[in-house]
């Protein structure tokens, strides 16, 4: 729309001057009387998808004057003519003026851009534009807001768990910042639902994870605010909301059957103690902190805990016998939970009391028996017992037997379970005339683990050194005459001798 001075006065001025400073006649000064035109814009005349910030400008055909180009002479304006308040400079250096919007353009909206015939150029005299330079550009449309494409659980949905994740997937990537517990919201009854709120760029998910459980039998309200935006900053075109309703709550699970049963009695000391629920549990919560055994004055007792699916039977297997004639209590808590996540109504104890402790055992009969004399020195050393006893204790450790002073004697100790004779086996002959002491520790047990009520002594007395062997008579007689050079020289013992210690040298 710019109009343009005819080239061809500029023409013939710049010929006749040529001609006279040809011809050695004093030149004149020609007044520059080319007007100023405008010779691009941006944006172009007729653009659109023009973005909200764009520098508005205009280049001119030759050098401007500054102080022309300013809010006067460079307008922008809006529909109905409205005026864009703005900032306008110059660059001389190639010809450009540029107007800087004061505020970002609205989306979708048509500009007019104006030069006025305000703006002039550098010449004396300056000379201005012939006519207004109007232009037009149209700014980018609005962008497609992001909806909710799909919801979890969906809207309406019945019978919602009440441990659920609730999502909500979008159309578009969004800002991870603007998704949020003020943005996503859920509540009961208007009531706010505590909860996180977390958002993955994987698949453009809100996920609401509440903090405990959902409560039963209700209708809940999901919320997604148009303070949710996409990653361009264009906010939902208005809040999204569904519900769904929670399951009715679910009836607990109950222990049915206890082994032992509650108040039971004579329970042997090494019962697993076991429990059998009315329903199928999940195994996790059924554990040590959830199935516990206490002794009297409530001490804890060591112990693993299984869960039999099978069964739906939990067990719990003290680490060692329980002690004798003592009354315990199991309990299982609350913390014990069905699979569908419903714990018992309240804790389950029951109780039950060991059998008393059994009859030690007793030593019944010693070879020798006590007091016993003229023992022979190779005397196995035996003690038979009321009851059959645990092999493993009946040792050197548990059955001994020591000399006068109290010296140990070496020998091996072995136990027969067909009689419960224990023996211990000196390693040498015993001493004559001797007296000893064997002893069988309370360390030794019966085979349920009883040890006798005390330690077992006993003493004996080995036989009296014997005689010497003497000699009665001789061949020839002691003092005899005129015997024979052949005569063979004999002794009479006494007692039996030991043939290999009659010899040359004896």
């Amino acid at each position: 729309m710019g109009k343009h001075i005819n080239g061809f006065t500029v023409f013939m001025a710049l010929l006749i001057a040529g001609i006279l400073a040809g011809c050695g006649v004093e030149t004149a000064n020609i007044a520059d009387t080319v007007r100023p035109v405008v010779t691009s814009t941006t944006p172009a005349q007729g653009a659109t998808g023009v973005s909200l910030t764009p520098p508005i400008t205009a280049t001119f055909s030759k050098p401007m004057t500054a102080s022309t180009l300013n809010a006067a002479t460079f307008l922008l304006s809006g529909p109905g003519g409205a005026s864009i308040a703005g900032v306008v400079s110059y660059t001389a250096g190639n010809n450009t003026a540029t107007f800087t919007p004061a505020s970002a353009l609205a989306l979708n909206t048509t500009y007019l851009a104006t030069i006025t015939t305000g703006a002039q150029d550098t010449a004396s005299p300056a000379n201005s534009l012939a006519v207004n330079y109007l232009w037009t550009f149209t700014t980018a449309p609005a962008p497609t807001p992001p909806t909710v494409i799909s919801t979890v659980p969906v809207n309406g949905a019945t019978n919602v768990p009440v441990s659920q994740l609730l999502t909500a997937t979008f159309s578009t990537a969004m800002n991870a910042a603007t998704i949020n517990t003020s943005t996503f919201t859920v509540t009961a009854a208007g009531v706010p639902i505590a909860g996180a709120v977390t958002y993955s760029a994987t698949g453009n998910i809100a996920t609401f994870a509440p903090s405990v459980a959902l409560p039963n039998s209700t209708t809940l309200v999901a919320t997604i605010s148009t303070g949710a935006q996409n990653t361009a900053g264009t906010s939902l075109a208005a809040t999204y909301t569904w519900t769904f309703t929670t399951v009715p709550p679910l009836t607990p699970p109950t222990v049915i059957s206890t082994v032992p049963a509650n108040g039971a009695t004579s329970v042997a000391v090494g019962q697993a103690v076991s429990a059998t629920f009315s329903t199928a549990m999940n195994a996790a919560t059924i554990n040590g902190a959830t199935f516990a055994l206490q002794s009297p004055g409530g001490t804890a007792v060591g112990g693993t805990v299984t869960y039999a699916a099978a069964t739906n039977t939990a067990t719990f297997t003290p680490a060692a016998n329980l002690a004798y004639g003592t009354t315990y209590i199991a309990t299982i808590t609350t913390g014990a939970q069905n699979v569908a996540g419903t714990p018992l109504a309240s804790a389950y104890s029951w109780s039950f009391t060991t059998a008393a402790s059994p009859a030690p055992p007793t030593v019944i009969s010693t070879v020798p028996a006590n007091g016993a004399t003229g023992v022979l020195l190779t005397q196995a050393i035996s003690a038979t017992f009321s009851t059959t006893m645990n092999a493993a204790t009946i040792n050197g450790g548990t059955y001994v037997l020591k000399s006068p002073g109290g010296t140990a004697v070496g020998g091996t100790v072995t136990y027969v379970a067909a009689t419960n004779t224990a023996t211990f086996t000196p390693t040498a002959n015993l001493a004559y005339g001797t007296t000893y002491i064997a002893t069988i520790t309370t360390g030794a047990q019966n085979a349920a683990g009883t040890p006798l009520a005390s330690a077992y002594t006993w003493s004996f007395t080995t036989a009296a050194s014997p005689a010497p062997p003497t000699v009665i008579s001789t061949v020839p007689a002691n003092g005899a005459t005129g015997v024979l050079l052949t005569q063979p020289v004999s002794a009479t013992f006494s007692t039996a001798m030991n043939a290999s210690t009659l010899n040359s040298a004896t």
